[in-house]
């Protein structure tokens, strides 16, 4: 079986939930957190677990920035320490989500958006963060608004958001990627990160070993700093 079709098929099991379901807070921080259909399913996933509790050194930034909210559980994270959140999503059911969270949890400073990676953005951020669709797929292949939460056709849309990141950031902004090594392209990534200038450093890495049900293979995943 390839990466990408067990990637389907966890994908198939993530919308099989009834929807929608909320998740005990005490395992998202304290906030209530509901998550609609066709949206990234935090009960399939370790990376949001792992990587959110590190978003809290944004303490004191201005503006902040996550691409691809899904549910919005970062951004609502982040918007405890930044004195405003930017949180934006191609997928609109997505978007409707992280809307009905902030409202859920009465959270004022965090702003909710339509957009393809930066075609509905403005102005300078602190920090960007994105929990990106590592999985590489030819760029001709046809993926749905919840499949572009795990696949990027051509790594178009991470390309996108090194070429024009810097044109977004403040001057001494930074940009934070979460990547599981082994199930991306990792020489491709490398080299467009080269290619557009940025250095790395990476700030902390962790393995996961998926449960058998959920279809996926161990992975390493990392959190990456770059400026």
């Amino acid at each position: 079986m390839s990466l990408e079709s067990d990637y389907m098929k966890y994908i198939n099991k993530t919308q099989e939930e009834k929807f929608p379901y909320f998740l005990d807070s005490k395992d998202t921080f304290g906030f209530k957190i509901k998550v609609n259909k066709e949206v990234f399913s935090l009960k399939y996933s370790f990376s949001w677990s792992f990587i959110t509790p590190l978003l809290s050194d944004v303490k004191g930034e201005k503006r902040v920035l996550e691409i691809g909210s899904g549910c919005g559980i970062s951004s609502l994270y982040m918007s405890r320490y930044a004195k405003s959140v930017l949180a934006v999503d191609i997928n609109e059911a997505a978007v409707k989500n992280t809307k009905e969270n902030a409202e859920l949890n009465g959270v004022k400073n965090l702003e909710v958006l339509v957009s393809d990676v930066f075609s509905n953005v403005e102005g300078k951020f602190d920090t960007i963060y994105w929990n990106f669709p590592w999985i590489f797929v030819s760029e001709d292949m046809e993926v749905t608004p919840l499949e572009r939460a795990y696949f990027d056709p051509g790594y178009k849309c991470i390309n996108r958001l090194l070429k024009e990141g810097k044109n977004h950031l403040e001057k001494d902004g930074r940009i934070l990627l979460a990547i599981g090594y082994n199930t991306s392209n990792l020489e491709l990534f490398q080299i467009l990160v080269e290619e557009s200038g940025y250095k790395t450093r990476e700030v902390l890495r962790k393995r996961f070993v998926p449960p058998n049900d959920w279809f996926l293979l161990p992975y390493d995943l990392a959190l990456l700093e770059l400026k």
